[in-house]
């Protein structure tokens, strides 16, 4: 069955056609990676946008219910500027790097899971760097920075314009929410970070400050705002 499974991806990947990027001009870019399902917190902030652009990395059941929540909005699946094109280029350079890392790391334990991240981040660079180039805009906005490569959009993105702004919303709270362990990793090198609570920020200034991360900065700016939940 797996093997079926195999051969029949292959085939879509194979025959997919690759949509095309147009030149757009809009006001601030949405990228989420939080499931529809869990939007809730997240539509009255990208509601209140009527030029705008919403980025998706998601198989097509899933993108459907992004579709059903934000009616009469633009958005980009990733995954519909696959070709095979990308994928092949994808497995160069996955193979390229997991050889330089085979070589100087003893750590084999998992070797597997870092092929497919590296594969997943890969397919998306050249997608990222499309949209970088096609999209006009000074503003991003993102749930959490949790998805394969959404970090390298952010960064090419401020690359490109010292003008240009991050911001992100920790809406379910850090300090004492599930991104507790993993919150230097979700909201490093944004401009603007709004959070719960003062215990959020506090969590956030110390969390940096303690493991001085070289390449994950701390927020510019965090900002207590307490929850959307709050309000009709």
């Amino acid at each position: 069955k797996k093997i079926i499974k195999y051969i029949y991806y292959f085939i879509l990947i194979f025959f997919k056609r690759k949509k095309n990027l147009l030149k757009i001009r809009t006001d601030i870019i949405f990228i989420c990676s939080i499931g529809p399902l869990s939007q809730k917190d997240t539509i009255p902030i990208v509601n209140s946008f009527s030029n705008k652009i919403i980025i998706v990395d998601k198989p097509e059941r899933i993108f459907k219910g992004y579709k059903e929540i934000y009616k009469n909005s633009q958005i980009i699946n990733i995954r519909d500027h696959f070709n095979t094109l990308d994928y092949f280029l994808s497995l160069l350079k996955t193979i390229k790097f997991i050889s330089k890392l085979y070589i100087f790391s003893s750590e084999k334990k998992y070797f597997t899971d870092i092929i497919r991240t590296s594969a997943n981040f890969y397919l998306r660079l050249n997608i990222y760097n499309n949209l970088l180039n096609n999209i006009n805009s000074k503003k991003v906005f993102i749930d959490r920075g949790d998805g394969h490569g959404i970090n390298y959009f952010i960064s090419k993105f401020k690359d490109k314009d010292k003008d240009n702004k991050v911001f992100s919303y920790g809406v379910n709270g850090l300090a004492l929410g599930n991104d507790l362990i993993s919150a230097h990793y979700l909201y490093s090198n944004l401009d603007y970070l709004f959070c719960y609570g003062e215990l959020d920020k506090q969590f956030i200034d110390i969390l940096f400050k303690k493991n001085k991360f070289k390449k994950l900065k701390s927020p510019n700016k965090i900002i207590p705002v307490g929850s959307v939940r709050n309000f009709p």
